[in-house]
């Protein structure tokens, strides 16, 4: 049941979270297919919201009785705010450079991973019409230049939920590596939130400062979370 997918907030985040972006008082996050220590979730629990992820461990959407899940819960929790973010390396923009550099053999593996996400896309997809049939919320997010933006599930979810998109830098909200130094971190949220988008509009990078790439070992690892800062804005 969904009190069973509810995350154990042992280790909260520090940041304060006030409420805005995702227009809450006292409602229901649903996090599909996040990180286990995703910072929307870990901030939205703090501050009251009852928040469910839908990834593993906690449910596995591959499965019949994990998509009977999602549709339980989007239908029978009442307005909720649904934010995905799909594992979208697959369609990172640098499988290109894979796909020329190992071939043909490559290019067949990572095509039929594609499809499995596309399946993800959407299930999403259909759990995202619920959800905005009762007036809840809508909010996909990946890297601003990912490829995946360009398939034909992801444009027809963004036409057919009528999404706005908005573009947020990591730097902006605090975005460092671990030795301190800023990333970039470019990122494109897709929401149905009027009020998301006016708080987020304008989140890019000042140009005043210089990056280190989001690429390497802690570095990237560190780009992987969104920043607390962010979360806070986000969810509040």
């Amino acid at each position: 049941c969904a009190r069973e997918l509810r995350w154990r907030w042992d280790a909260m985040s520090s940041a304060g979270c006030a409420l805005r972006g995702l227009e809450a008082t006292q409602h229901t996050i649903l996090e599909f297919a996040t990180s286990g220590n995703s910072q929307i979730g870990i901030c939205g629990a703090r501050h009251g919201s009852h928040v469910v992820r839908y990834s593993l461990p906690y449910v596995d959407l591959s499965t019949a009785a994990g998509r009977e899940q999602v549709f339980h819960d989007v239908s029978t929790q009442g307005r909720v705010d649904l934010w995905g973010s799909l594992p979208c390396t697959t369609v990172s923009a640098l499988q290109r450079l894979n796909v020329a550099k190992h071939g043909a053999a490559y290019a067949s593996t990572l095509a039929q991973r594609r499809r499995q996400l596309v399946k993800m896309i959407r299930l999403f997809h259909d759990a995202a019409l619920v959800v905005q049939s009762l007036g809840g919320t809508v909010s996909f997010e990946w890297p601003r230049h990912c490829d995946g933006w360009a398939l034909p599930e992801v444009r027809t979810m963004i036409d057919s939920l009528g999404m706005m998109h908005v573009d947020v830098d990591g730097c902006t909200y605090g975005l460092v590596s671990a030795a301190g130094k800023a990333l970039l971190k470019p990122w494109r949220i897709y929401t149905t939130s009027h009020t998301l988008c006016q708080h987020l509009v304008g989140s890019r990078c000042t140009g005043d400062h210089s990056h280190v790439a989001c690429i390497g070992g802690s570095t990237a690892a560190a780009s992987a979370h969104y920043p607390p800062m962010l979360a806070t804005a986000i969810v509040y």
